[in-house]
């Protein structure tokens, strides 16, 4: 499309998505990149990057100029056709990949998809384009691939793109030797690799054997390597190398094998095949007294030379050329997990499996309460389980819950079931009837429950927590509420009935100092542990200065 018109400026999306080989980029009437031309340039329009506004101060100047392509989905109900503006007319219509996956950027997906839309491609009313041009944007439109081809042109703009990627800022691409990027692709256990070579804008590719054994990752990163390392070998140019990998379990399995004095054993190494060609081939290049420097990258950041290695790996996976297939003899074990079979040696995940099995096999002989909890249905254990992986959770909040499930929590009606407590009445709740002088209260039994739901002293913090959940609740729903209306303003409202500043739950601080909680928790310390306080104050501990003297 950008040579249809010789098109040099670009309109949508963000400055990450935007193609580097636009002069110029911008949204609307704002500038992303490039120089303020009075005159009209040849333009590609992502009209589904815009806002209406955006488009409001597009149609003037697109109306009065013939010179653009336009890209859209469909903007009439059903997926009709209808203009975006009256000075349109369609020149392409398909339903192929076009687009990328939602949040591919941090999801390191760099697949393409349809998203169940069709893609459109409008020009002027007065504009022409030749016939071929036009063949060829509909086949572009109509192609089922599954990743689209990396742009690695020579424009001054794409070489300055690439400076400034991870690459470019270490300056590989002006090394002056040979530079390959690895990569691998997996896919229904068949694994693929594959290598790139800048200097020469080609590469290679094998499928790997073995995959019955298993589907993994390094394996198939050791193999793209070992390719690479052969075919620096073949040249016999005698020149550094750098190997670009994003990779770190490849560099650390190859890790043992660097430095002097180290002698270590290939026994154990499930990928020993492989791994002991590499070690060959770099003993080799250390014998002739040729650099080669392996290098970690960051998956799908952007980085031309990942993206091009990706693209020979995935050609790999679907060759008929298959290397290191010998099978290890090793006992495959195979199970179903979400309608997918599995099969993988001996190996952390495998053992995980089968102390799960056992676990639910053991649970079904158990009637205790944690039993009961775990075979009942529909309790969210999907979600609790997330939340207990959830590394930024503090840790004491995770061991809470677990506690809570497991009926472990230690309140008064559990420390009682222990044999540490006598008695089971709350003792804020005692506290709390006392000042206020009410002569019958009511028997209060300090229990998770009460805790949580029933407990008057802990009335503000239950508010403050659900006045949280609320206004997070309701920021999610803002936030994914964008509809605008005629007025281009926000359709959607969310008025509050009370201010921020009532609407403000107590902090944690705020109230332990209000009911003094942090005394009441040493006294029941002082109840749970009277022996070691008993010890404490009788015993006299050696001071630094009495170590001094003695000394």
């Amino acid at each position: 499309m950008k040579g249809a018109f010789q098109a040099t400026k670009y309109q949508g999306d963000t400055g990450l998505t935007i193609p580097p080989f636009f002069k110029n980029a911008g949204r609307g009437k704002e500038r992303i990149w490039g120089e303020e031309i009075a005159t009209p340039q040849p333009t590609i329009i992502n009209w589904s990057g815009l806002d209406n506004k955006e488009k409001l101060d597009l149609i003037p100047s697109l109306s009065a100029t013939d010179n653009w392509i336009l890209l859209t989905h469909p903007l009439g109900a059903s997926n009709k056709t209808q203009p975006p503006f009256r000075e349109t007319q369609l020149i392409a219509r398909a339903d192929g990949k076009c687009s990328r996956h939602k949040g591919w950027w941090w999801e390191e997906k760099d697949n393409l998809a349809t998203h169940s839309t069709t893609t459109e491609v409008w020009q002027s009313t007065r504009g022409k384009i030749p016939e071929i041009t036009r063949i060829a944007i509909q086949e572009s439109l109509e192609a089922d691939n599954t990743k689209d081809t990396p742009s690695f042109g020579l424009e001054n703009l794409e070489e300055i793109h690439r400076a400034g990627t991870e690459a470019g800022l270490l300056g590989i691409y002006n090394f002056p030797g040979a530079v390959y990027a690895t990569d691998r692709f997996n896919d229904k256990g068949v694994m693929g690799a594959g290598y790139y070579r800048l200097d020469e804008n080609k590469g290679g590719c094998c499928q790997l054997g073995r995959g019955e054994e298993g589907n993994f990752s390094n394996r198939a990163e050791l193999g793209a390597a070992c390719l690479a390392l052969e075919d620096a070998k073949r040249k016999q140019d005698r020149i550094p190398v750098i190997f670009l990998s994003d990779s770190a379990c490849f560099l650390y399995s190859s890790q043992k094998w660097i430095g002097e004095g180290k002698s270590p054993s290939m026994w154990g190494n499930p990928d020993v095949d492989i791994m002991r060609d590499i070690v060959q081939l770099l003993r080799e290049r250390i014998e002739q007294g040729l650099l080669t420097v392996f290098i970690k990258i960051k998956v799908h950041r952007g980085e031309s030379l990942n993206k091009l290695a990706d693209r020979w790996a995935d050609e790999g996976r679907q060759s008929e050329y298959i290397r290191w297939s010998l099978p290890t003899n090793r006992p495959i074990f195979s199970w179903t997990e979400n309608s997918l079979r599995h099969q993988s040696p001996m190996n952390p995940t495998v053992k995980k499996r089968i102390d799960s099995q056992v676990s639910w096999q053991q649970l079904k002989t158990q009637t205790g309460s944690t039993a009961k909890f775990l075979t009942r249905e529909d309790n969210s254990r999907d979600l609790l389980g997330k939340f207990h992986k959830d590394r930024s959770v503090w840790i004491r909040a995770r061991q809470r819950v677990l506690q809570c499930l497991s009926y472990q929590f230690s309140c008064a009606l559990q420390l009682k079931k222990w044999g540490i407590l006598n008695d089971v009445k709350c003792r804020l709740c005692e506290k709390y009837y006392k000042e206020k002088k009410i002569t019958e209260p009511p028997d209060s039994v300090e229990s998770v429950g009460h805790i949580q739901c029933y407990c008057p002293v802990l009335h503000l913090p239950r508010i403050a927590i659900h006045h949280g959940i609320w206004r997070e609740l309701m920021f999610s729903i803002r936030k994914s509420s964008t509809e605008l209306n005629d007025t281009l303003e926000p359709r959607w409202h969310f008025p509050s009935a009370l201010s921020p500043e009532a609407h403000a739950g107590w902090g944690l601080y705020k109230i332990w100092n209000t009911w003094d909680y942090t005394r009441s928790s040493h006294q029941k310390r002082d109840r749970i542990e009277p022996n070691f306080k008993k010890i404490s104050k009788n015993t006299t501990w050696p001071t630094k200065s009495t170590l001094t003297k003695e000394a």
